[in-house]
């Protein structure tokens, strides 16, 4: 870290781990800490279990960190019935490659969404080569709105789930959010007795010919396994002369974020959602998640 700061000095280096030893894990803090395995003598034995990784992400949650579910098996049944582990993050793309991987992902992460499960979608973070990441044909990074490169606001913008990540070869300077009031609005939840929210979306520097997809889903926090979503498309040009006005819904609960497509289908962008749910309801909303509707 020390020879790569002196070659690029204005790239912020924060020191973190891949948490192996239980299901896959990404641990995002200000003061790194390994995680402590009870001195048995010997190496710890992998721990695949739900309860051995819950574990882990209460250890880690209680010292300030954010932690992120890796490559998570696309199980829809134990993601709900666990709500994600207990994580903050997800990792949605595939290192390796597979778009089908990445579709199956997106699909587990709106069981999530409709659950009320509030997780921030990134691109691959479990890549342990970490080469060539702009000549490969599948590698996308992820981009957070934050107010300063210092740990704690770009931590601060993962809770809030400010974040998209775009394709790094096909969209390199891809960039999406969503605004209500003119306030960011990405990642977060609002609670309000309002019929529907006024939605600007953005997305920039589209390519031509690319494809904007506007995916609304019920959030109706029934333990369902399967997404409830409906997509509406828009062109590229729609987006010319700056954010596109939507009117999300409120209903019983919804969500909507954003998917990015070229002209041939292949996915460039992903958005993290806005949530909408009614007052009265008892949902459990990260505070860093919390945005106030009509604004205050």
């Amino acid at each position: 870290m020390r020879d790569l700061g002196k070659r690029y000095p204005k790239v912020t280096q924060l020191l973190s781990a891949e948490v192996s030893m239980v299901r896959h894990l990404n641990v995002f803090m200000e003061h790194f800490e390994l995680y402590p395995y009870p001195p048995a003598g010997k190496a710890p034995t992998l721990d695949n279990s739900v309860e051995g990784t819950e574990a882990v992400v209460r250890w880690y949650q209680e010292r300030g960190a954010l932690v992120q579910y890796n490559h998570p098996p696309t199980s829809t049944t134990e993601l709900a019935e666990t709500r994600a582990l207990g994580t903050d993050l997800i990792e949605i793309a595939d290192a390796g490659g597979g778009f089908q991987v990445i579709h199956d992902r997106i699909n587990l992460y709106d069981v999530a969404a409709r659950n009320a499960i509030f997780l921030t979608a990134t691109s691959q973070i479990d890549d342990h080569a970490g080469r060539d990441w702009l000549g490969m044909s599948h590698l996308y990074i992820t981009s957070v709105w934050s107010a300063s490169k210092k740990a704690k606001d770009l931590i601060a913008a993962l809770a809030a789930g400010q974040a998209w990540w775009y394709h790094q070869r096909l969209w390199p300077n891809g960039r999406l959010d969503l605004a209500v009031g003119g306030h960011r609005a990405m990642g977060r939840v609002i609670r309000t007795a309002a019929d529907s929210v006024p939605v600007d979306v953005v997305a920039e520097n589209l390519p031509a010919g690319s494809t904007v997809q506007i995916v609304v889903g019920v959030c109706d926090r029934t333990g369902q396994t399967s997404p409830s979503i409906e997509k509406h498309p828009y062109p590229a040009d729609a987006f010319k002369r700056g954010p596109l006005p939507f009117r999300l819904d409120r209903e019983n609960g919804r969500y909507m974020r954003v998917e990015v497509y070229d002209s041939s289908g292949v996915l460039l962008g992903f958005g993290n959602p806005l949530w909408v749910v009614p007052i009265g309801d008892d949902i459990d909303i990260p505070v860093a998640r919390r945005l106030a509707y009509p604004p205050r």
